[in-house]
C-alpha cells in the first residue's frame, strides 16, 4: 500500500464510527478475517470505536473499507452507515435491507470473483464471508431465510469514480498523482494519458469477461475503480452462476454491446471529474484500439458513425 494514499484516505474520508462485532461462520480467507474481525456501525454508545475504519463517500452506504498489511480490505453488510436507523426497509419491497447483506448473495460475489481472478479480469477480488451474531444487531424483524453477513474483498486502490464527486477538483488531481504511480500506469503520464490507460484495462477486461460468456450488467461508475478495476460482483454473469434474479445468457450478445455503452459513460464520467472534455465519439474511437469482442467492436463503430 502507498503511505501517500494511507494519507489521504485518512484525511478526506467521512465521519463514521464503527465498532467492532461478533462473527460465525467464517469461510474463505480465515487469516485476513481474523485479523480484522467484524465491523458495524456503533448504533450504541457503549461500543468502542474502531480506528482505521473509513468511508469515502456516500457511495458506500452499507460498506466501510479497513486494511490489512498490504492490501485494502473493503466490507460489505456493516449497517447502514447514514443512520440512525442503521437498519431499515421499504414497504414496496420488505425483502430489501438497507445497510444488511444476505449471505446467499455473499456466496454467489465470492464464486464469480473466483472466476474473474482467474481470468486475471480484474484485481479486485472477494475473498471470505462471515455471518453477522444476530443477537447482537440492533433488534429488527428480517425476512425468512435471511442470513446477515460481511463480505471481505481486497483491492489495490480503494476508490471509485463516483467518490471523485466528492472531492474537490484539486483534491482529484491530488489523488490522482498518487495513483499514477501504481504498477499499470505511468507516472510521467498526463492526464489525458492516465484516462487512456484506464479505457484500455477497461475495455481489454470487458473483452476477457465477453470472451468466456459472461458480461457486467451494472459496470457504472460506481462500480469501477479510478484504477480500472471492476468492483461489486452482485450483477455480474459468468457460466453456471445466475444472476440474483435468475438472468443467465438470456440476450448476452445485447447485453454484452451494452457493455460497451457503459465503458464508455464510464470513462467520459473519469475524464469529467478530472476536468477534461470529451465525447462519446473521441472515447469510443480510442476504444476500438482495445477491444477484442466482436459485440463492444460494433457498439463503438456504431458510436462512431452516427456522432460524425
Amino acid at each position: 500500500m502507498s503511505r501517500l494514499l494511507d494519507n489521504f484516505i485518512s484525511e478526506h474520508s467521512l465521519s463514521i464510527d464503527y465498532t467492532a462485532c461478533p462473527i460465525v461462520n467464517i469461510t474463505g480467507d480465515q487469516y485476513l478475517v481474523n485479523g480484522l474481525g467484524g465491523i458495524f456501525c456503533r448504533y450504541r454508545e457503549e461500543h468502542k470505536k474502531l480506528k482505521n475504519c473509513y468511508n469515502l463517500s456516500p457511495v458506500h452506504g452499507r460498506s466501510c473499507l479497513t486494511t490489512s498489511p498490504h492490501e485494502y480490505v473493503h466490507i460489505k453488510g456493516v449497517g447502514w452507515s447514514f443512520g440512525p436507523p442503521y437498519i431499515f426497509s421499504t414497504e414496496k419491497e420488505p425483502e430489501l435491507i438497507f445497510g444488511l447483506f444476505d449471505i446467499k448473495h455473499a456466496s454467489r460475489e465470492i464464486a464469480v470473483s473466483a472466476i474473474l481472478s482467474a481470468e486475471n479480469i480484474t484485481d479486485a477480488k472477494s475473498v471470505a464471508k462471515a455471518e453477522l451474531v444476530l443477537d447482537w444487531l440492533p433488534r429488527y424483524e428480517l425476512p425468512s431465510g435471511f442470513i446477515p453477513s460481511l463480505l471481505y474483498t481486497r483491492l489495490p486502490c480503494p476508490y471509485r469514480i463516483a467518490d471523485l464527486a466528492y472531492l474537490d477538483l484539486a483534491d482529484r488531481h491530488g489523488l490522482l498523482n498518487i495513483v499514477r504511480k501504481f504498477e499499470y500506469f505511468d507516472a510521467s503520464a498526463d492526464t489525458k494519458g492516465f484516462i487512456e490507460l484506464f479505457l484500455a484495462k477497461l475495455v481489454k477486461a470487458s473483452s476477457k469477461l465477453h470472451s468466456i460468456g459472461g458480461v457486467n450488467d451494472h459496470l457504472t461508475y460506481d462500480n469501477v475503480t479510478i484504477t480500472g478495476d471492476i468492483i461489486d460482483f452482485e450483477w455480474v454473469y459468468v457460466p453456471g452462476i445466475p444472476c440474483p434474479d435468475g438472468t443467465t445468457d438470456v440476450n448476452l450478445e445485447n447485453r454484452q454491446e451494452k457493455t460497451g455503452l457503459y465503458i464508455l459513460e464510464v470513462t467520459l464520467q473519469l475524464a469529467r471529474l478530472l476536468g477534461l472534455e470529451y465525447n462519446l465519439h473521441s472515447i469510443a474511437a480510442d476504444a476500438l484500439e482495445y477491444s477484442s469482442c466482436n459485440n463492444l467492436t460494433k457498439l463503438f463503430h456504431r458510436i462512431m458513425m452516427h456522432s460524425n
